[in-house]
């Protein structure tokens, strides 16, 4: 009796084990970097970022059809935000370019959001400029980015 306990406790742990690797498989880890031009890398001068739980995660589903990527912020495992980019290029659901949905002219600043993965690297950040926008000669606010 007791061999089929441990049988049965060890056949829910490998069942556990298997569906939640199969849940955070789409998801990526979250870092935050000083330069945007860091965070097209994802490399060195990037942080984990901490979103209210152990690490920020997030995933994409991308609608090739309607042209549109919905992003999936997780904490902790838990869904915690979700918004939907529009207007995207996409290629494949590895390489997307999702950036112009997010262009706003206010006066004479001009604020552009990068929103693309690239080879499975997700870059988010935003260039602004006080004339029309020049990515060599705008200002970055730092940027996000997954891997």
């Amino acid at each position: 009796m007791a061999k089929y306990n441990y049988y049965r406790i060890f056949m829910v742990f490998a069942i556990t084990l298997v569906t939640s690797i199969n849940i955070y498989s789409k998801q990526l880890d979250l870092y935050k970097c000083e330069k945007l031009s860091v965070a097209e890398n994802c490399t060195h001068g990037c942080s984990p970022l901490l979103f209210g739980g152990p690490f920020g995660r997030v995933d994409f589903e991308v609608n090739d059809k309607n042209k549109m990527v919905l992003v999936k912020y997780y904490r902790g495992g838990n869904l915690a935000h979700t918004y939907v980019l529009e207007n995207c290029k996409i290629f494949n659901t590895k390489n997307w370019d999702c950036s112009d949905s997010m262009f706003i002219q206010k006066g004479p600043w001009t604020v552009f959001n990068i929103n693309k993965m690239s080879d499975g690297i997700w870059t988010n950040g935003t260039y602004t400029s006080s004339s029309k926008i020049n990515k060599e000669t705008a200002s970055t606010l730092g940027g996000t980015c997954a891997k």
